[in-house]
């Protein structure tokens, strides 16, 4: 398709809206891990994260750009547990 070799095809990847988040989604490590603890509070103090919110497979962080969404991320500090030995 001549729209994708020259660019000009769009995607959902290519669309962003007034006030759009960001979202980065710490994982577990292995299957069935849960999150043991996380700190909430310093993800949410990085400069630009908006919400940070457990999921049933993980803890989402919202920002105003992906880098703060990403770092974080990195922030949470995760220490997951596997449940089959806990």
């Amino acid at each position: 398709m001549k729209v994708k070799s020259t660019g000009k095809a769009l995607f959902g990847i290519d669309t962003f809206v007034p006030g759009m988040l960001y979202a980065s989604v710490a994982r577990p490590p292995m299957y069935g891990a849960e999150p043991a603890s996380f700190d909430k509070e310093t993800a949410g103090n990085v400069n630009g994260v908006r919400a940070v919110t457990p999921l049933p497979h993980g803890i989402a962080v919202c920002a105003d750009t992906l880098d703060a969404a990403w770092k974080g991320r990195s922030a949470l500090n995760v220490k997951w547990r596997n449940p089959r030995t806990a």
